[in-house]
């Protein structure tokens, strides 16, 4: 899998982090809208509300579009055989997976860092992501239907093995595209 491919999917696991830092920011948010949009929205709910939903339905159109961009390039690669000896659901063990979702909301940066800094930290993390063989857990490809397991194959490896069918069961698999040196995801 392209490497720029497999950052975009990685870094869906931190997109969701958004969502906090629009209500954190959202005073400054709302200050760069003209006013009759403010004003308007602010008859029908609170402005800072309608920023909530926008960021939360960009983050759900995102992660459709990654599991969608998944499921086409596994079509298009194509099914490789596999066996399943044991299997690991991952992202269901521990609410610490969730923690950095949260942070933003209880730790906030100064107004005075400005941009820079996000779009360093950003760069950053999109290298990161690059440099790494496999796909984390995401809880926003989880919740738009990508399952993530952790999966032992017959040969002794361990491989991330990702399913978008919830009625593909991960042991009775016997076909799945090549994402990676430790990614699988299941086709059949």
């Amino acid at each position: 899998m392209n490497g720029l491919y497999r950052a975009l999917i990685a870094l869906s696991t931190v997109v969701p982090i958004s969502i906090s830092y629009v209500f954190v920011f959202a005073d400054s948010l709302i200050e760069q809208f003209p006013a009759e949009l403010v004003s308007w929205c602010s008859s029908y709910a609170d402005p800072v509300v309608w920023l909530l939903v926008v960021a939360t339905v960009a983050n759900l159109v995102i992660g459709k579009i990654e599991v969608w961009l998944l499921i086409c390039f596994a079509k298009v690669v194509g099914p490789s055989p596999i066996k399943v000896k044991s299997i690991k659901v991952i992202g269901s063990d521990s609410l610490l997976g969730y923690l950095p979702y949260v942070l933003p909301l209880f730790f906030t940066q100064p107004e005075a860092q400005g941009a820079t800094g996000w779009i360093a930290g950003g760069l950053f993390l999109i290298v990161l992501a690059w440099t790494s063989m496999t796909i984390p857990f995401s809880p926003l490809l989880r919740v738009c239907g990508l399952y993530f397991y952790e999966a032992e194959l017959e040969d002794g490896k361990t491989v991330t093995l990702l399913v978008a069918n919830k009625r593909l069961h991960p042991l009775k698999l016997n076909r799945a595209a090549v994402v990676s040196q430790f990614c699988r995801f299941g086709l059949r």
